[in-house]
């Protein structure tokens, strides 16, 4: 009736709607916390306060006072009621703590965790890369005949082939639709040791014509890049001694000083001069460097021009990999085209030309795990939002008896949902802003225990990023705070002000149907991380072939410059391991050209004797003991031995694989392999196989020859210990110094760690999904706990009736989690059915285990229906609590 009279009192406009709405608030806020005698009296007061105010101003001046707010466009009105129901809603969340602290954690988590993985797939994926116009960057490869993938594993690079430089050299002077080409290759052996400043290091090395830089676009920091006359013109040893570093190992190993550029350093005891400085974070994508066909990210630390001192590679080498800028209005096919036609003219062309697009080249099978794990987040902020939801509800069940008195004093539909949303808005920028800071943190987290991954350097927390967080922050207020809103502000049209009121319409359940889509969601990330954690034990479980238990290994690197001949090599090798055997502790001590992980390999291409076919195998020099060492199983024949020296005739030992396949049905003991350094070598025994690569690779043939007949540059000791493989590392790296002071000492480890790191890839995977999946199930025990006790709370009176009737309390219990098992079992049903759609993702990603695996489907379905059961029983057991007599009383 105030509201009436003040309303009649008052000139329409907006002078009239502004005071009303003020007094409304007021009446609501004192309904709410002072009861209904207090807020009746302010109301009147206030009411009659501004009437007999208004209506005195109207007699005295003899006019209707209008406000100059009055004729402000209706814009200004939107804008001002939209302020106070923002102010009303801070001081809502502020008068309930709990609720707003428990809303914006949990909106903070789903949102940091798919804040950060996005920070990752727009580093690795979506950003450009760093170069001028890289759009129009392409690469250019040859198809490789007859290369096969491994099995259960995508092998992106597996058909194609890097170039020979006579190749380039070739595209670089008759290719005209190419703004410039360029190529790069693996410094002679990969690497290159600095002495002279501190202990010596082994540096990441590359070679690369003097065309890349200004290809790519980039300058260097400081100094310059190689000129056309440091190259050698035909890759020979006639290239210019100068070098240029990276910015790290500019700023780490010589302190950034200026003075740098135009100093000599000693690289494989070779003096060469620092004529540059590239920019920080600069890298190429090393695509063919890796054996398991995944790309290599890391950065070269030091690059030299072709052809400079210490050079070993030749023109005819199939390494380079070969970079060109399209030409402006230049398509790729028509680029194909010509290099196509170039290429196949030339003599070292096997097969075919491959143009493609540079960007989608150096994320080339990366996109579908990234992805596939964003998504994986992306369910988990569903499942977010769903909590909250449920959560809102709640706290409106709570609110019913103001959001009536709103609607009762003149509030339309339209106003109460604006209100609701706007306090859903302020929980969400709540939420953005602590979920900013949580993905600040996880992406360093994701980073430090990612694998490498390229471009993984350019992941951090930038505009793109917190544009993408407050996108989200927008979304998550729609979606927790829409459906809540209307459902509401529906009910809040009903006459209600009595405590008996009935609930909102649908509020029952609608909580129940998000905790089951929840569950459903949460089943999906549990059946992926179950998939992906078989799978990883699947292959954690596979025999690599030998037994890496105890041993130990550190790797050195020979400059052919000190070590020039065969002799001085294995002398090398015969004196470190005498000072290895030396430690106490230490069992057996041998050594080889390589390890059998992370998957270095060689190709030799031979034939057997009396067959014409020439084949490709791998072949790993190793001193007598090696195989012994590592437990491999002889099958046949005998092992190499001290006799096998230098001047004795050729022999070699194969694998198991090799023999199968090339002696199928006769003894290879005697067969001998053509081709061979020195002459024809003899097969004088059979191994087992072992893994390379990685675990789930495919063994290939190959066989294994005395280090003394073919010595290296390239020697990996190791040792059997008594102690703990770690603390003999320090111990065997004091050893191989105490022969030569100058080596740097590299991949000092353990070959279980070795193991352990070719399966980082799946390890990550695995990790993030099952964190995701686990975060998930908490959510959801949340969300069943808090509509079960808003459950049990509505049906008060009915339990209450049902104990006065006589039914048992295990009876009303039971009664109450059977509701939420229902709807537990309904979502995790349903979600089953999607884990199954969505396995087929996962397909590529599972070894040893199927999409369809029964046992992973049926642990997951009974942990769901026990979170259900264990976070509905505690709030149903408060049903005891209830006293019928009260209840009966009231009635």
């Amino acid at each position: 009736m105030a509201k009436a009279l003040l309303g009649r009192c008052l000139p329409k406009g907006l002078f009239r709607d502004s005071v009303l709405g003020d007094l409304e608030e007021g009446f609501v806020e004192r309904l709410q916390y002072r009861g209904v005698a207090n807020a009746v009296l302010w109301y009147w007061l206030q009411a009659s306060r501004v009437g007999l105010r208004y209506l005195f101003a109207r007699v005295v001046n003899r006019r209707i006072y209008t406000p100059q707010s009055d004729r402000q466009p209706p814009g200004t009105r939107l804008l001002e009621t939209t302020l106070q129901d923002l102010r009303f809603a801070l001081r809502t969340l502020r008068r309930r703590p709990l609720f707003a602290i428990v809303a914006v954690l949990t909106l903070s988590l789903g949102i940091g965790a798919t804040t950060a993985m996005f920070s990752i797939v727009d580093g690795v994926l979506l950003k450009p890369l760093p170069y001028e116009e890289p759009g129009r960057l392409v690469t250019i490869w040859q198809t490789r005949p007859g290369a096969e993938g491994n099995p259960g594993k995508e092998g992106p690079r597996s058909e194609r082939y890097t170039l020979t430089y006579a190749q380039y050299r070739d595209l670089s002077e008759n290719c005209t639709l190419y703004g410039g080409v360029a190529a790069y290759k693996a410094w002679s052996d990969n690497l290159a040791t600095l002495r002279g400043e501190g202990s010596p290091v082994e540096l990441r090395a590359g070679a690369a014509t003097s065309s890349l830089l200004p290809l790519l676009g980039v300058r260097p920091t400081l100094g310059r890049w190689f000129l056309p006359e440091e190259e050698a013109s035909l890759a020979g040893n006639d290239g210019a001694s100068v070098a240029v570093i990276s910015y790290l190992l500019w700023q780490g190993r010589f302190g950034g000083a200026s003075g740098t550029v135009g100093r000599t350093i000693t690289l494989d005891d070779r003096p060469f001069t620092i004529v540059g400085i590239l920019p920080p974070g600069f890298r190429i994508q090393w695509l063919s460097g890796s054996i398991v066909g995944e790309v290599d990210p890391r950065e070269r630390e030091i690059w030299f021009p072709i052809g400079a001192p210490g050079w070993s590679g030749g023109p005819g080498n199939y390494a380079w990999e070969v970079i060109g800028r399209l030409g402006p209005g230049i398509t790729l096919e028509q680029a194909f085209v010509e290099t196509s036609a170039v290429m196949s003219a030339h003599p070292d062309s096997d097969g075919e030309a491959r143009v493609l697009a540079r960007a989608a080249e150096e994320t080339r099978g990366l996109a579908s795990p990234i992805v596939l794990l964003f998504g994986a987040s992306a369910f988990l902020l569903f499942v977010t939002c769903g909590n909250i939801a449920t959560l809102s509800m709640a706290e409106l069940q709570g609110r019913r008896h103001e959001i009536t008195t709103r609607s009762a004093l003149g509030a339309g539909v339209s106003r109460l949902v604006r209100l609701l949303l706007i306090e859903s808005a302020v929980l969400a920028a709540l939420g953005s802003a602590v979920g900013v800071a949580l993905a600040y943190a996880g992406t360093r987290l994701l980073v430090a225990l990612a694998p490498p991954i390229p471009r993984l350097h350019e992941v951090g927390i930038d505009l793109r990023v917190l544009a993408f967080a407050t996108l989200l922050g927008m979304v998550t207020a729609f979606l927790f705070g829409t459906v809540p809103s209307i459902l509401a502000s529906r009910s809040a049209i009903a006459p209600a002000l009595r405590r008996s009121a009935p609930a909102f319409t649908g509020e029952r359940r609608f909580p129940s149907i998000v905790v089951a889509i929840e569950i459903a969601m949460t089943t999906v990330l549990l059946v992926a991380g179950g998939l992906f954690a078989r799978s990883l034990s699947s292959l954690m479980a596979v025999e690599p072939g030998f037994d890496p238990t105890g041993l130990a290994t550190v790797e050195v690197r020979l400059p052919y410059s000190r070590y020039p001949t065969r002799a001085a090599r294995a002398a090398f090798l015969q004196e470190t391991l005498e000072q290895l055997e030396a430690i106490p502790g230490i069992g057996t001590v041998t050594g080889a050209g390589m390890l059998p992980f992370p998957g270095n390999t060689i190709g030799w291409s031979m034939h057997i004797e009396g067959r014409d076919n020439r084949q490709s195998f791998l072949f790993y020099p190793v001193s007598p003991g090696y195989l012994q060492t590592l437990g491999v199983p002889l099958l046949a024949g005998r092992h190499l031995a001290e006799t096998d020296g230098p001047d004795a005739p050729r022999v070699v030992v194969i694998n198991e694989t090799m023999a199968r396949r090339f002696w199928p049905d006769e003894s290879p003991l005697g067969a001998r392999l053509v081709n061979w350094l020195g002459g024809p070598a003899t097969v004088v025994g059979i191994v087992a196989d072992m893994k390379r690569q990685a675990l789930y690779a495919q063994t290939e043939p190959a066989f294994y020859i005395p280090y003394s007949q073919l010595p290296g540059s390239d020697i990996c000791f190791v040792t059997s210990t008594d102690l703990d493989a770690l603390e003999a590392i320090p111990l065997m790296r004091e050893a191989v110094w105490s022969v030569d002071a100058d080596l740097a000492v590299k991949n000092a480890t353990t070959l279980e760690a070795l193991i352990a790191e070719s399966a980082a890839d799946e390890r990550y995977r695995t990790l993030l999904m099952n964190v995701f999946g686990f975060l998930a199930a908490l959510l959801v025990a949340a969300g069943v706990f808090g509509v079960t006790a808003r459950s049990v709370a509505l049906r008060t009176r009915e339990m209450g009736i049902r104990m006065a009737l006589g039914m048992r309390n295990s009876g009303l219990i039971w009664t109450t989690v059977r509701s939420s098992l229902f709807f537990g079992m309904v979502g995790t049903a349903v979600g089953l059915v999607g884990a199954l759609w969505a396995s087929r993702l996962q397909t590529r990603f599972l070894f040893g285990v199927e999409p369809s695996d029964p046992t992973t489907y049926g642990v997951v379905a009974v942990l769901i229906v026990l979170v259900c059961v264990l976070a509905s029983y505690a709030p149903a057991r408060r049903i005891t609590s209830v006293n019928p007599v009260e209840v009966l009383r009231v009635e």
